[in-house]
């Protein structure tokens, strides 16, 4: 209020602030009102604002007018969600975590093998999606996000790591002399699909036109000349195999 020495009295139910005059103290839900321990906001389930009716009393003077004081609570803060979902993935698959509420800071904690996480708090680890986390084995996560001071509930996410494929084998060494025309054959866990290349390049990079899909190739090359074999298996539900190096002499 402008005028100094006066007391202010409010209410937050709406209802008119009341007060008995001789001994100045609030009466019937009303609170007078000091800076030390200003106002605390509650929430109210069945409203989506909060409201301070106030009147200011000064002796000698005629009360104030009331005075209604209207704020919105912040916007409910969505749980973070996990892309992929819970569930058995492939090895070094990456986890990112998101909320559908724009601006809000993720902070997690994490688990591995029978050990629980505690809940997250401000605290915690703040997720960076330029860091996504990666599994290599049995994992729990638990995530909350804030905004504006306001807390989701928290999301829990638990991941194991799929069994992992055999890397293929090679019916003949490496580092063997070879013929022009030699076949050569790989094997697999049952039911794997086998991907190779011979230039030595990666089989593993999606964007590499060279890989081949079989289980058998044949060496070609002038005497002299090296074949370098580079292959791994993969199946649905299994983690891929490493990728395992032949080299071959012609």
């Amino acid at each position: 209020t402008a005028n100094p020495g006066e007391t202010i009295y409010y209410t937050l139910d709406g209802s008119e602030p009341t007060f008995d005059e001789p001994t100045k103290e609030p009466k019937d839900g009303t609170y007078k009102y000091t800076g030390a321990e200003g106002i605390s906001v509650t929430k109210d389930e069945n409203s989506s604002l909060f409201t301070i009716t106030a009147i200011a009393y000064k002796e000698g003077l005629a009360t104030s007018d009331i005075s209604r004081l209207v704020f919105a609570y912040p916007g409910a803060v969505s749980s973070p969600y996990a892309n992929p979902v819970s569930g058995s993935v492939a090895e070094n698959t990456q986890v990112m975590l998101n909320t559908a509420t724009e601006n809000a800071v993720i902070y997690y904690e994490i688990g591995y093998g029978s050990d629980t996480p505690k809940d997250p708090t401000t605290a915690s680890k703040v997720f960076d999606e330029t860091n996504p986390i990666t599994i290599t084995k049995k994992t729990t996560i638990k995530a909350v996000a804030v905004k504006d001071s306001m807390k989701s509930t928290v999301s829990t996410f638990e991941y194991s790591v799929l069994d992992k494929l055999s890397t293929p084998a090679s019916s003949i060494d490496t580092g063997a002399v070879v013929a022009s025309g030699t076949v050569i054959t790989l094997k697999a866990d049952s039911g794997a699909t086998i991907y190779y290349t011979l230039d030595g390049s990666d089989p593993k990079d999606p964007e590499n036109k060279k890989v081949q899909v079989g289980d058998q190739f044949i060496v070609n090359g002038d005497a002299g000349s090296m074949v370098m074999l580079r292959t791994y298996a993969a199946k649905q539900g299994y983690t891929s195999s490493e990728a395992g190096t032949y080299s071959y002499s012609v």
